[in-house]
């Protein structure tokens, strides 16, 4: 199975084109701040009740996935606390994409497979 496609976020900037190409650099470094401050506090609901995950993601459940995905992606190679990552996938589902899931399962089962 192949590596599950990164969700696209929501635009929280508008990109404009004023002609500037200083505006429009501007413009997608403070979607990226604001992205990265949105997966911080998606990962600080790890541990507690689905309600906290549930409101951020009323709010921008594109993002909220997006999150969750590039929380997945990094934990993922943490061999030894894959903790988070599990919870990452499992929001997902939650949220009703389960291919992180799926692709934990298989590709889970085939190391096993290569170990033995």
């Amino acid at each position: 199975m192949s590596k599950p496609v990164r969700p696209k976020p929501s635009e929280k900037v508008l990109d404009y084109d004023d002609g500037d190409p200083y505006s429009c650099m501007a413009a997608g470094n403070q979607e990226e701040r604001l992205q990265r401050a949105f997966q911080e506090r998606v990962e600080q609901c790890f541990g507690k009740p689905n309600r906290e995950l549930d409101f951020l993601s009323g709010k921008d459940p594109a993002s909220a996935k997006t999150a969750l995905y590039d929380i997945w992606d990094r934990e993922r190679q943490n061999r030894n606390n894959r903790a988070l990552g599990d919870w990452a996938a499992e929001q997902m589902a939650r949220l009703g994409d389960t291919s992180l899931v799926k692709y934990d399962k298989s590709n889970r089962r085939q190391s096993l497979i290569r170990e033995l």
